[in-house]
């Protein structure tokens, strides 16, 4: 539209470039506002009305009998939102890595649909390439996926180029699409050639374990802040026996340390007093005229990113800016040619882990301890029980 000015929101832009964690209805441009994912505006002769449909609520709570019971009630809800996600006009695929939650949901999607059969794509590195991973993460996800297939018949593997140049974002397309900064690239574009593998193969549905590790496979060790906020003595010195000291102080202590702790900590080190300006592209006086530090501690962030609220809060906090990139999502789509669905982000999964009790994801060191007992009646025990992480773009 002609009409509609072009002009920047250069506080918005801002946002972006320290990634101040904001669901907001602000897009680049100052004329142009977006209706989040959750939310309906109806424009009427009085005016317009904006209705929230949906929010994660971190004040709900759900006790059940057994420990069996949450994992019978995880199971059953997450068949309930994977069910409807099958439907497709062409051949349904997954994105698989060696991780619980897209695997899982490969698998159950695969029985649904029986018995025809279940694509997956994955991407991996490529071959020769010198690679270099933390101690807790392995650089391919090969293996893993390999025993997955040889563990559920109904699973049928696609081939996904790895040649770096098909990885290659067009930047500018991207923008044109999304109305904001294309971030991380470099992801995005990892993945790339799994959408092309699944066009290729006459799909237009792509399932995935997006927000899984928020909900049913969290790791629970923030959980250990709760803890040390209500005064639980046994359940700290139980979580610290098994994780040590340092994870009692990143998971715990440190997080609930005030905001000037945080500034002292950065100038003590030759900071500004403003961590994030560390990974941030942006000039000091742009940053403050732009009032960053005000709208990170609206948020209830400090400024280098810890959440003093409890772990429940955290969640829901990053739970609602995983909503905010549904658009990012929606772009992809027209990007790619393929749609992502996402059955660990239905609204109903999420308030259901967000419901339940810290121990149901901690438990005698075990993190992602009911995303374990799920997945083993579907999963390679290998898998199950894995405790390192896979490297995404490991290049």
């Amino acid at each position: 539209q002609p009409a509609i000015p072009r002009d920047l929101n250069l506080e918005r832009l801002a946002d972006w470039a320290v990634e101040t964690k904001l669901n907001d209805r602000r897009t680049a441009w100052q004329a142009i506002q977006r209706v989040p994912a959750g939310e309906t505006i109806a424009f009427t002769a009085s005016g317009d009305q904006t209705h929230i449909g949906w929010r994660a609520d971190p004040t709900r709570r759900m006790r059940l009998k057994t420990d069996d019971a949450y994992v019978a009630a995880a199971t059953d809800l997450l068949k309930t939102v994977i069910a409807p996600r099958t439907r497709a006009s062409g051949p349904l695929a997954a994105d698989v890595t060696g991780g619980l939650d897209s695997a899982l949901v490969a698998v159950l999607a695969a029985q649904v649909i029986a018995p025809a059969h279940l694509g997956t794509v994955t991407a991996l590195p490529t071959p020769g390439d010198p690679l270099t991973v933390a101690a807790n993460a392995y650089a391919s996800e090969a293996d893993a996926v390999a025993a997955l297939h040889r563990h559920a018949p109904g699973l049928v593997a696609l081939p996904v180029s790895t040649d770096p140049a098909d990885r290659v974002l067009d930047d500018e397309r991207f923008f044109t699409l999304t109305g904001m900064p294309l971030r991380p690239g470099h992801n995005i574009g990892w993945l790339q050639p799994t959408y092309a593998a699944v066009k290729a193969a006459g799909g237009r549905v792509v399932l995935t374990g997006l927000s899984g590790n928020l909900s049913l496979s969290w790791d629970g060790l923030e959980g250990i802040g709760d803890h040390l906020r209500a005064g639980r003595v046994w359940p700290l010195w139980r979580d610290a026996r098994s994780f040590g000291l340092e994870a009692l102080w990143l998971n715990s202590g440190r997080q609930m340390l005030p905001e000037a702790w945080a500034r002292w900590r950065h100038r003590r080190r030759g900071g500004t007093g403003q961590p994030w300006l560390d990974f941030a592209p942006l000039r000091p006086e742009f940053a403050a005229e732009a009032g960053i530090d005000g709208r990170i501690a609206a948020r209830g962030y400090t400024s280098d990113f810890r959440y003093p609220g409890s772990s429940r809060a955290v969640r829901a906090g990053l739970f609602d800016v995983r909503q905010a990139i549904s658009d990012q999502f929606s772009a992809l789509r027209d990007y790619t040619g393929v749609e992502m669905r996402h059955p660990m982000n239905d609204p109903r999964f999420i308030d259901f882990c967000l419901a339940l009790p810290v121990d149901q994801f901690l438990r005698k060191g075990v993190t992602r301890w009911l995303a374990r007992r799920v997945a083993a009646p579907y999963l390679p025990a290998a898998q199950c029980a894995e405790r390192r992480t896979g490297a995404q773009f490991p290049e």
